[in-house]
């Protein structure tokens, strides 16, 4: 029977707290915490699901023996660990941008009449893993929270030389990134003080909000920190920390979503990739703009009409630039705080944008909202959704 090909419906959208590097999760490998938010947001035996797709950047763990093992397929892992082994799963591998393509292949998978209903989102335990393995430092020997440092081994530059390199085409100072940084920590601790994330969040062996906004980083602390050595404006605090966290978004057939009597929070409207046009991966900082003007191209909407941003930040100056290159509001992108406040997982952050951003339509009344995140090696993603 032929199926129909309609927008893509969005019936849940859950992730765990963020937890930081060696902190609250740090026991928890990447598919534990995957399985857990599997099993806390499915019953299988109610609603099956065709199959299950998980972002995961760091496709190894490092065990009690000191060893790094691979983990061929985290997202399978992640479905036994829930206690539904027989249900189909892959892993998309993107670097930050891993999440958000496991929700754009779910939609595509949907929208062909491949499937009808989909579990997407990601998962990532950056405390699983050594700092020597992923070529990490530390920016002072006692500060347990590493710096993303991952290197491009293509053109031997690290991630954070890619984000000075933003700063300084793009001529955004330090005392601007500090800004952002402290606006970010203000707007995410204000959204958890205020119980913003409690419909969002699933706990996790009692953790029930996001670790970072709760250290005690203050405004002093942020303004006076020395670069990372080797850069010369980016700090501990104006990059995103790395972090341990899962998040799903159910997607369905809108018809699937009546039957099941499952009502939808969000359609997708639309999603888009760019890539840098030469050979200078550096500038996946400043790709974002690029990528939102792509999907946005596809929609027949404008700027004007999105009424939230959801821009990744691993560092403050890559959401510095894109406001000042799409001269967005200030006030509508990441009204909630961003990856510089809550921390970093990098294959779940794709995902955890459109968490973020569903609730936040919710919770103002708003219609539209732009996600978007850049990626190692030059590119970015970006999508529309729309509440409902």
């Amino acid at each position: 029977m032929a199926r129909s090909k309609p927008h893509t419906v969005i019936v849940a959208a859950k992730r765990t707290p963020i937890g930081k590097r060696n902190g609250v999760f740090k026991n928890f490998k990447a598919h534990e915490l995957g399985g857990m938010l599997i099993k806390s947001v499915l019953d299988f035996n109610k609603h099956p699901v065709d199959e299950v797709i998980m972002g995961n950047m760091i496709q190894v763990s490092a065990e009690p023996d000191g060893k790094v093992r691979p983990r061929p397929n985290p997202a399978q892992e992640a479905c036994i660990h829930a206690g539904y082994g027989s249900l189909n799963a892959r892993t998309v591998g993107r670097a930050c941008s891993s999440a958000l393509q496991a929700v754009i292949d779910g939609d595509r998978a949907i929208r062909s009449g491949d499937c009808l209903n989909v579990l997407a989102g990601g998962m990532e335990s950056m405390s699983n893993f050594s700092k020597e393995f992923m070529g990490l430092v530390l920016s002072d020997p006692k500060d347990l929270t590493p710096i993303p440092m991952a290197e491009d081994f293509l053109h031997g530059f690290t991630t954070a030389q890619a984000g000075e390199y933003c700063a300084e085409i793009c001529n955004i100072g330090r005392k601007e990134q500090d800004d952002w940084t402290i606006e970010s920590y203000r707007r995410a601790r204000m959204a958890q003080a205020n119980g913003v994330f409690d419909t969002q969040i699933v706990p996790i062996a009692g953790i029930t909000v996001d670790e970072e906004p709760t250290l005690p980083i203050t405004e002093e602390m942020i303004r006076t920190a020395d670069p990372i050595p080797g850069l010369e404006t980016i700090t501990k605090y104006t990059a995103a920390k790395n972090a341990d966290g899962a998040v799903i978004l159910w997607l369905m057939n809108p018809a699937t979503s009546r039957q099941q009597g499952l009502k939808p929070l969000a359609q997708i409207i639309s999603h888009d990739s760019s890539q840098t046009m030469n050979n200078d991966t550096r500038l996946f900082t400043v790709e974002p703009a690029q990528a939102i003007k792509m999907a946005l191209a596809k929609t027949g909407l404008k700027l004007s009409d999105m009424d939230i941003f959801e821009i990744n930040a691993p560092f403050a100056a890559v959401v510095r630039n894109a406001i000042h290159t799409l001269k967005i509001p200030e006030d509508v992108v990441n009204i909630y705080g961003d990856s510089i406040a809550f921390g970093h997982p990098v294959g779940a952050s794709g995902a955890i944008l459109p968490v973020r951003a569903i609730h936040a339509l919710h919770a103002t009344c708003s219609r539209y909202a732009m996600i978007c995140l850049c990626h190692a090696l030059g590119g970015a993603l970006a999508m529309v959704i729309k509440r409902m």
